[in-house]
């Protein structure tokens, strides 16, 4: 978190598998439950399917949402439920179910879509009023139709460039067709990302081709919705948290020209100073 900070990346989405059977995992939701009250950066706690477990046994899906989904809506112990859909997790019809259920709780919901075919989970994203959408290596423009006509934010990770041998995700098109985007840096221990928001936003704008406005209301308005936190940060207005960046520049598309150089000068936590750069003295 305080890499996060210096870094210029103030709202962190924390993740851990779907599986309160672990008591492990049970352990981290509470730790990031009281971390989430009291920490100086957003950070939103999100459930997600474990890799490797299939989602065809259809005795499973029933315990899924009964006991873990209730259980976690009951105690508080996440804000959003990421549903990871395709053929070695959960298919269409059944991630459709677990986002039904998961509203009826109160609960967020997220979908990662298939990241190697297209599979019609970004349309069922779209269709189902999910708050976000990741996975859009092989988005088609009838998906990015279906995504115009909701509410969900499409997530693309920029970073994503230099970590993985995947097709990016086209940004570009889906903004044209005015789909919300939200840049996120994709910091895991999978794929690497980076600690950086300013380094998403500079190949956010060489990679996707987005422009620097598109780019920087990605990484803040947008990506403050995308973690439901919209209403309360993510843009400077009457009656939400201050929660600002002051950059070392006097133009705000410096941002999209200098890569790895990190011009945060100083953050600010609902009104608390929470980081500031040192001064360095040169002769």
């Amino acid at each position: 978190m305080r890499h996060c900070i210096a870094h210029g990346t103030t709202t962190v989405e924390a993740r851990i598998p779907l599986d309160l059977q672990d008591s492990s995992h049970v352990k981290t939701l509470r730790m990031l439950k009281g971390l989430k009250e009291a920490a100086t950066i957003c950070l939103s706690v999100v459930l997600s399917r474990p890799e490797g477990n299939s989602g065809d046994d259809a005795t499973e899906l029933p315990a899924i949402l009964d006991q873990l989904l209730t259980r976690v809506s009951h105690k508080k112990l996440a804000d959003c439920v990421s549903i990871v859909c395709d053929p070695n997790h959960f298919p269409v019809h059944q991630a459709k179910a677990i986002l039904d259920r998961s509203l009826t709780l109160g609960l967020r919901r997220k979908v990662f879509a298939s990241e190697d075919w297209v599979d019609g989970s970004i349309a069922m994203a779209a269709a189902s009023g999910a708050d976000c959408v990741e996975g859009l290596n092989h988005v088609t423009e009838y998906d990015a139709r279906s995504l115009r006509l909701g509410t969900t934010i499409a997530t693309v990770f920029p970073a994503d460039a230099y970590t993985q041998a995947r097709t990016p995700a086209p940004a570009r098109m889906l903004a044209d067709f005015g789909v919300p985007i939200c840049l996120a840096t994709g910091v895991n221990r999978d794929t690497l990302g980076t600690f950086s928001m300013q380094a998403a936003i500079c190949e956010a704008v060489r990679s996707y081709r987005l422009t620097a406005e598109e780019a920087i209301s990605a990484a803040t308005i947008n990506g403050a919705y995308a973690v439901g936190l919209g209403t309360i940060t993510g843009s400077i207005e009457f009656g939400k948290q201050a929660n600002l960046l002051l950059l070392d520049t006097s133009d705000y598309r410096d941002l999209t020209h200098y890569y790895g150089v990190n011009l945060t000068g100083m953050c600010i936590q609902r009104g608390e100073i929470v980081y500031r750069r040192q001064e360095l003295s040169w002769p």
